[in-house]
């Protein structure tokens, strides 16, 4: 809880119950990078994203070791193009100022019928520290568990097909981590979709 104090005050020049309404010190989700938030601000509901301290400097860690071994495994052929990629992907991963743009730029163009986008307040958003809108739902296990009808399986199944089919064919960029965890099976057959420190 220190910890993650001293990032929001780091990074956003104040601790959060000076930045926020309301601001729950237990996270109540965790990704690869780092673990979100629930806060609160007047009446609107928060999701603050707050990144792993040295959390890049033990990707470039990671990264050296692999650049080592696939150099052993090629056996001569050149794979430092395929590293490159992986290196550039991750680095983009690692800011969230990136993934704040990304999450924009989906929002305001990926525009389908009860698929939901949350809102980024980009002055609460630095490189290590994301805040969006929270978006309230299921998870795709605690959906299965609810025993969803055939309709609203395919429903859903519709909605993640298009978002993907329209994110390729009409907006040339993807979401490129469609992991179940990324969706949100929301009321009234509305499909949040988060994290986009991936495209």
């Amino acid at each position: 809880r220190a910890l993650v104090r001293k990032i929001i005050k780091n990074e956003l020049g104040e601790y959060p119950e000076f930045c926020f309404d309301t601001f729950d010190s237990n996270s109540f989700g965790s990704a690869s990078l780092g673990q979100v938030h629930f806060a609160t601000f007047g009446d609107e509901k928060l999701a603050v994203k707050i990144q792993y301290p040295g959390i890049k400097k033990s990707i470039e860690s990671d990264m050296s070791i692999l650049n080592f071994g696939l150099k052993r495994v090629a056996k001569g052929h050149n794979v430092s193009h395929i590293l490159k990629e992986v290196v550039q992907r991750i680095n983009e991963e690692v800011d969230y100022e990136i993934e704040a743009e990304n999450c924009t730029f989906f929002r305001e163009n990926l525009s389908i019928k009860d698929l939901i986008i949350p809102k980024v307040y980009e002055d609460y958003s630095t490189k290590h520290v994301l805040v969006t809108s929270f978006l309230e739902g299921k998870s795709l296990e605690e959906f299965l568990k609810s025993n969803p009808t055939q309709e609203s399986l395919n429903h859903y199944a519709q909605l993640i097909f298009d978002s993907f089919f329209h994110s390729v064919y009409g907006l040339k960029t993807v979401h490129a981590d469609p992991n179940p965890g990324n969706f949100i099976f929301m009321d009234d057959g509305k499909l949040g979709m988060i994290d986009f420190g991936c495209v």
